[in-house]
Parts: structure tokens; sequence; C-alpha cells
């Protein structure tokens, strides 16, 4: 907003009534909240919607170029679990870390692929045990997103990609601020690893997966 060359700019208002929502301080709700109370001051009456949710607005025919790649990686009559390993700084998790908890996927759902997108220098934490895909096209890798099942990742720009497909976003934290960065929307959720362990992420799998 400061950097916007806009005649008019807003950048939320004390006494905004909307501030004592549970979700106000989430980074993109705020904006959106805030814009909403700015309109409401000056009489322009809107609707009590939910803020939507983010949204790539792949076309048809990415989605199905997409399907078509990971069906060539996995078999298409399963449903797929993806996870992405890295993130930046200390919001990465470590290899021990990923390779107790991939571990922990493999013996829980035996029935399911299992995929691993990559980040562009090609790295996988799991030492690439399980198909996987590295691209530099956005929409390309959100193609691919949404033809998988659920997401599981770090706090990082990919997760927000995985919400931005609309599929099931389970977003690891253990440092930043889940209720300002969480995934939201399509059954998505923080997952605080400092409180919850391998067993209780797999429940919460388990319950997105057959809800």
């Amino acid at each position: 907003t400061k950097l916007a060359s806009a005649r008019y700019k807003i950048f939320g208002e004390e006494n905004n009534p909307y501030s004592t929502r549970g979700d106000y301080e989430h980074a993109a709700k705020k904006p959106v909240y805030n814009f909403r109370n700015f309109l409401s001051e000056r009489g322009i009456n809107l609707k009590k919607t939910s803020i939507p949710t983010l949204d790539l607005r792949l076309n048809a025919s990415e989605i199905e170029r997409g399907k078509k790649l990971l069906d060539s990686l996995v078999p298409k009559e399963k449903k797929t679990i993806c996870i992405f390993t890295n993130a930046t700084g200390t919001k990465s998790y470590s290899e021990e870390w990923w390779k107790a908890f991939h571990q922990e996927l493999k013996a829980e759902f035996k029935d399911h692929n299992i995929f691993e997108l990559l980040p562009v220098a090609n790295v996988s934490k799991i030492d690439f045990q399980e198909p996987s895909l590295s691209s530099k096209d956005i929409r390309e890798m959100g193609a691919v997103l949404v033809n998988t099942d659920i997401f599981i990742g770090a706090d990082c720009w990919i997760m927000h990609l995985a919400s931005a497909v609309k599929i099931p976003t389970l977003g690891l934290f253990s440092v930043t601020n889940a209720d300002k960065y969480q995934p939201y929307g399509n059954q998505s959720r923080a997952i605080n690893t400092n409180e919850m362990d391998f067993n209780d992420i797999k429940s919460v799998i388990n319950k997105t997966l057959f809800p």
C-alpha cells in the first residue's frame, strides 16, 4: 500500500469493529476487513460474507495437463499425499524430522501415493525416496497440486500455492505465527509441531482425507 501510486490509500483505522474477530490478524484477511470497514463507514452496505480463499484460477486445460503429468509419476487409481520438505530459514524442518515423518506416512497410508514437490534447487530431505517433480513454472506446479488430495509442508510460499488451488493444505508451524500465516478454507489448517506429534498429525490427515 505504501508503494502504490493510488490517489487514495487505506491503511486501516482504529476502533475497527472487525478487530474483535478471531481471524482479524491473518495477513490475507486483515486488509479485507479494513477495506470493508472503510466502505461501511461511508454508507456502502456490504453483505456479511466470509473472506474468499486464495485462487490461482487455473483453467481446464492447465488442470488436465497437470493431471497427465502427475499420472505419469504416480498410480492414478490411488489418492495422493503431496509433501514439500523445504522452507526458508528457521521455518525449515531438518532431514531427520522429514525422514521420520515420511516413514510414519508410509506406514499409516500404505494405499496412498506419496509424492514430493521439489524446490527449484531440486533437493529432497527424504533423499528422493518418492516420485517427485521440480518445476520453475508456478502454474504448472499449481496444476499438479490441484490433482493431489492433500498437501503437507512447512510455512512457505508453496504452502500458500497449494491453498490457492483449493486443496486441503496442512501447514507445519514451529516458529512463525500461525494466526497470521496459516492456510485457510478447503479443510486447510495449521499444525503446531511444538504441540502435536506424528500421531496427532496422522490423525488430522486421516480426518481430512476421509471426512
